[in-house]
């Protein structure tokens, strides 16, 4: 057994056949954050965020690389360009959500008729807690409750079906009394933080031990973050990719001053990755690849 933090190559995983689809999972911070070019929010007449979405759309209106799409501006979009036509990124992070969609998102590709193991490889951003997955009848669609944490008890909460897009009709149903008060004293009665994160790793680990058993490769991106006393298993640590001493790409970004709250001085209050983050993400996750033969060294487009 390696030492926790160890890069390590899942040699026994890998095939002759080469990876044809990588599919990448996790939150905003995969999904492109802060490059929303398209976001309805810009529209937003609540004073209480009215500064910085002014700050926020001048700051993406300033941005000159091409294709300004969400996709582009992500470090999976940046991946794209370094893997070459032969390979195809699919990002499937979702703004606000976390590790329970992630879940439900491996299970149904899994299942799918298009998917195929040997050819396949996992990236994840693995989340901490505050990010629940539920069913909304009303919209006939998944949404997501993020929330705050206090003393491992329940603060408040929010929902959103895709934050940043939700027109004003969803927005307005979601965080209605009628909806947030039952759904939040809910939560008051039974959740609770330490309960909840066991949980969270608990489910984790039975995820990774269905993609071994299936042979599936998958490396994480983003660790599993500790809520308080529970320990990321030993497992779960060696199948990582490292960014530099770093076992996450997030606190990779704020060491070297890579958010977008940096690249404006702080103009702009947004926590998510820099483009530059993002090109400097991306290229460490494809030398890694390459350099441990998961997959080809393309030329460049």
């Amino acid at each position: 057994m390696r030492e926790p933090g160890t890069n390590l190559v899942n040699t026994d995983l890998i095939k002759k056949k080469m990876i044809t689809d990588i599919y990448c999972f996790g939150s905003s911070y995969t999904a492109g954050g802060g490059f929303e070019f398209d976001s309805n929010w810009f529209d937003s007449t609540d004073s209480e965020f009215t500064e910085n979405i002014k700050n926020w759309k001048e700051y993406l209106d300033s941005q000159t690389e091409t294709p300004k799409t969400h996709w582009h501006y992500s470090w999976p979009g940046q991946l794209q360009k370094l893997v070459g036509k032969n390979i195809k990124i699919h990002n499937l992070a979702k703004q606000g959500n976390g590790n329970q969609r992630t879940l439900r998102l491996v299970y149904d590709l899994i299942n799918s008729n298009e998917f195929r193991n040997d050819t396949s490889l996992f990236l994840f951003e693995f989340t901490w807690l505050a990010r629940d997955e539920l069913f909304c009848n009303y919209l006939n669609s998944h949404v997501v409750h993020n929330y705050s944490i206090e003393n491992d008890k329940f603060g408040v909460g929010y929902l959103a079906n895709c934050h940043h897009y939700d027109d004003n009709k969803t927005w307005k149903y979601l965080n209605s009394d009628e909806v947030r008060n039952p759904l939040n004293e809910y939560y008051k009665l039974f959740w609770n933080g330490h309960d909840q994160d066991k949980k969270m790793v608990r489910e984790l680990e039975y995820m990774i031990g269905f993609l071994e058993l299936l042979k599936i490769k998958w490396y994480q991106v983003e660790s599993t973050l500790e809520y308080k006393n529970i320990n990321s298993s030993i497992l779960n640590r060696e199948y990582e990719i490292r960014f530099e001493n770093d076992r996450s790409f997030y606190s990779y970004a704020i060491t070297n001053k890579l958010l977008i709250e940096d690249d404006t001085n702080g103009k702009v209050k947004d926590s998510h990755l820099s483009l530059e983050g993002n090109k400097k993400v991306a290229n460490i996750i494809f030398n890694f690849l390459t350099e441990n033969n998961i997959i080809e060294k393309n030329k460049l487009l």
